[in-house]
């Protein structure tokens, strides 16, 4: 693994074809580091599947990450980057339905929805998204993210609108099989 704070793209191809697994984005945060390295150690436990399988069934993919707070948004955005998978950040709800609205159809695959945001909060974004015009943008998947993960707390996501929840701090592997339901598969 590397870590660096300077732009990877000129070394990734060469570094992959010498052994590197992945890359840490400086300055480090414990959280990011640990799922790396949570992430490496039970993939190579697993060794059912190689970092280029799982890029290439999530890579392209493109989702709206609605998040008010700058280190979850680092985090949560290289959790991301890691399955090749892009996302634009919306700093609320205004935000994102704003976002979602001037998007080209299909330009967002799925919306992480934080709950707890300023302006407006994650299941106000949600209803408002639920009521578009645009029929397609209204049904969007919308997958909450929030530290508050009580039963009641899932039942209110979903009572919302939404269709999902993941709590924080974020487990990858439920994140990425809840993107997978969204793709077709399991």
């Amino acid at each position: 693994m590397i870590i660096s704070a300077f732009d990877r793209s000129d070394i990734e191809s060469t570094a992959k074809s010498i052994g590197v697994l992945d890359f840490i984005n400086r300055p480090i945060f414990r959280t990011a580091l640990v799922d790396k390295l949570t992430y490496w150690l039970d993939h190579k436990k697993e060794n059912n599947t190689d970092n280029d399988d799982i890029d290439c069934e999530l890579s392209g993919i493109r989702l709206l990450v609605a998040e008010d707070n700058d280190i979850n948004w680092e985090i949560i955005s290289e959790l991301l980057r890691m399955h090749g998978i892009s996302a634009d950040r919306a700093a609320n709800g205004r935000e994102c339905i704003n976002m979602l609205g001037m998007a080209p159809d299909e330009k967002y695959f799925i919306i992480l929805m934080d709950i707890q945001m300023p302006v407006l909060d994650g299941f106000g974004a949600t209803k408002e998204i639920r009521q578009m015009d645009d029929k397609k943008k209204a049904g969007i998947p919308i997958i909450a993210m929030t530290a508050n993960a009580f039963a009641k707390d899932v039942n209110d996501c979903i009572e919302a609108g939404m269709n999902a929840h993941i709590a924080k701090p974020v487990n990858l592997k439920l994140l990425m099989a809840e993107i997978k339901k969204y793709m077709g598969r399991k």
